[in-house]
Protein backbone atom coordinates (compact mmCIF):
# COMPACT_ATOMS: atom_id res chain seq x y z
CA UNK A 1 0.00 0.00 0.00
CA UNK A 2 1.39 3.42 -0.91
CA UNK A 3 1.95 6.22 1.56
CA UNK A 4 -0.91 8.24 -0.01
CA UNK A 5 -3.42 5.44 0.39
CA UNK A 6 -2.40 4.79 3.99
CA UNK A 7 -2.86 8.46 4.89
CA UNK A 8 -6.40 8.72 3.54
CA UNK A 9 -8.04 7.24 6.65
CA UNK A 10 -6.00 9.69 8.72
CA UNK A 11 -7.16 12.61 6.59
CA UNK A 12 -10.77 11.49 6.84
CA UNK A 13 -10.48 11.12 10.61
CA UNK A 14 -8.83 14.54 10.91
CA UNK A 15 -11.56 16.12 8.81
CA UNK A 16 -14.29 14.48 10.86
CA UNK A 17 -12.65 15.51 14.14
CA UNK A 18 -12.26 19.10 12.92
CA UNK A 19 -15.89 19.17 11.78
CA UNK A 20 -17.06 17.86 15.15
CA UNK A 21 -14.93 20.44 17.00
CA UNK A 22 -16.27 23.27 14.86
CA UNK A 23 -19.87 22.23 15.49
CA UNK A 24 -19.16 22.16 19.22
CA UNK A 25 -17.61 25.65 19.06
CA UNK A 26 -20.59 26.90 17.09
CA UNK A 27 -22.99 25.47 19.69
CA UNK A 28 -21.07 27.20 22.49
CA UNK A 29 -21.04 30.52 20.65
CA UNK A 30 -24.76 30.27 19.89
CA UNK A 31 -25.51 29.55 23.54
CA UNK A 32 -23.60 32.67 24.56
CA UNK A 33 -25.51 34.80 22.06
CA UNK A 34 -28.83 33.37 23.23
CA UNK A 35 -28.12 34.01 26.91
CA UNK A 36 -30.55 36.63 28.24
CA UNK A 37 -28.82 39.78 29.38
CA UNK A 38 -25.66 38.99 27.44
CA UNK A 39 -23.87 42.34 27.17
CA UNK A 40 -21.17 41.24 24.76
CA UNK A 41 -22.56 39.54 21.67
CA UNK A 42 -19.75 40.61 19.33
CA UNK A 43 -17.21 38.07 20.57
CA UNK A 44 -19.62 35.10 20.45
CA UNK A 45 -20.69 36.14 16.94
CA UNK A 46 -17.04 36.27 15.87
CA UNK A 47 -16.50 32.85 17.44
CA UNK A 48 -19.51 31.53 15.52
CA UNK A 49 -18.08 32.92 12.29
CA UNK A 50 -14.71 31.30 13.02
CA UNK A 51 -16.44 28.00 13.76
CA UNK A 52 -18.29 28.18 10.45
CA UNK A 53 -15.02 28.82 8.63
CA UNK A 54 -13.45 25.86 10.42
CA UNK A 55 -16.40 23.69 9.41
CA UNK A 56 -16.03 24.67 5.74
CA UNK A 57 -12.31 23.85 5.88
CA UNK A 58 -13.02 20.48 7.53
CA UNK A 59 -15.61 19.63 4.88
CA UNK A 60 -13.06 20.45 2.19
CA UNK A 61 -10.53 18.09 3.82
CA UNK A 62 -13.16 15.33 3.86
CA UNK A 63 -14.12 15.97 0.22
CA UNK A 64 -10.49 15.96 -0.89
CA UNK A 65 -9.71 12.72 0.96
CA UNK A 66 -12.85 11.14 -0.48
CA UNK A 67 -11.88 12.21 -3.99
CA UNK A 68 -8.37 10.88 -3.52
CA UNK A 69 -9.75 7.58 -2.30
CA UNK A 70 -11.97 7.35 -5.38
CA UNK A 71 -9.02 8.08 -7.64
CA UNK A 72 -6.91 5.40 -5.96
CA UNK A 73 -9.73 2.90 -6.31
CA UNK A 74 -9.98 3.73 -10.01
CA UNK A 75 -6.23 3.26 -10.42
CA UNK A 76 -6.05 -0.05 -8.55
CA UNK A 77 -9.32 -1.50 -9.87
Amino acid sequence: MSQASSSIPGALSSGQAALSASVSKLDQAAAKVATPGQADVVNPLLQADQAALQARAAVQVIKTANSLLGTLLDIYA
